[in-house]
Parts: structure tokens; sequence; C-alpha cells
């Protein structure tokens, strides 16, 4: 599920309110879920929508992609990895991370039918 512009977009708190149920909904109804997948700006890194999706997730399994990390410079880059360890940086400008990131993704789809056909 693709939520582009969620945290910018200029909506009433009462629209607000609705999508951020029908998103509930939807993941908390989706047996299959191998993992999500929260893709920021890595020039905006975890806004106040971000941080909220990413507690409301739990123990969701879930990948924090930086993305746009081309537009950083090395130290600044270096002082992400520092302060969100657990997040890859990402670029598809330079593809830095796209590797890992396919790798990861594979992994846990392959757990995911591993659990649901354990043959």
């Amino acid at each position: 599920m693709d939520l582009p512009g969620y945290g910018y977009a200029r909506v009433s708190k009462e629209l607000r309110g609705q999508w951020q149920a029908l998103v509930g909904a939807y993941l908390q109804g989706r047996p299959a879920l191998a993992g999500v997948v929260v893709i920021m700006d890595a020039r905006h890194p975890l806004m106040p929508l971000d941080q909220q999706l990413i507690e409301w997730l739990g123990d969701t399994r879930k990948l924090l992609l930086l993305a746009k990390s081309d537009k950083l410079s090395r130290a600044e880059q270096g002082a992400l990895r520092k302060k969100f360890g657990d997040a890859l940086l990402f670029s598809s400008v330079t593809r830095q991370g796209v590797e890992e990131c396919c790798g990861l993704l594979e992994r846990w789809l392959q757990q995911a039918a591993e659990i649901k056909d354990p043959r």
C-alpha cells in the first residue's frame, strides 16, 4: 500500500482521522503481511506522523527506508546512520541501498511463505 504524502496532505483533522482508521483496518486485517516499509525523505526523517505510524506498528516487522539519500552530504548520511542504525539509506538515482533493500524484502517474503506453508 502506498500512501504518498500522507504526512503532508493539507486535509482536515477529521479526514486525517478517517485515513488513520482505514490504514489501521487494512494493516490489522492482513494475515499475509510480511512486513511494512516506511519510506521517508532522508532530509526530513521521522516527522510526527512517521513516528506515530512506527509506534502504532509496534512489533510488526518494519524497514525504515530513508529515500533521496543522494541529496545529502557524506557527513549528513553518517549522522543519519548513527541516529537511525536500523534504517536503510536509499537512492534510486545512485542505487544506494537498492541491493540491501531487495535482499531484505526477499528474505521477508521467503520467511512468510515458509510460515504459511511449512512443508
